[in-house]
């Protein structure tokens, strides 16, 4: 599931990751540990929620 975000959305969620020590990945084949994607010209991030899906955040529309 992915989530369409602002910048400024993006970047404090990205923060909270952080902040709360969870991992986050660049790629959804979690090879780039800790890193953001700039992918169809905006940024995104993939990471598990509680119960172990993956989510994804992006900043720009991609289909």
């Amino acid at each position: 599931m992915a989530f369409l975000c602002t910048d400024e959305h993006f970047d404090r969620a990205v923060g909270l990751l952080e902040r709360r020590g969870l991992d986050f990945w660049a790629d959804p084949q979690r090879t780039r540990l800790q890193e953001s994607n700039e992918e169809h010209g905006g940024r995104g991030v993939y990471f598990l929620d509680p119960s172990g899906m993956y989510l994804e955040l992006i900043t720009k529309p991609y289909l």
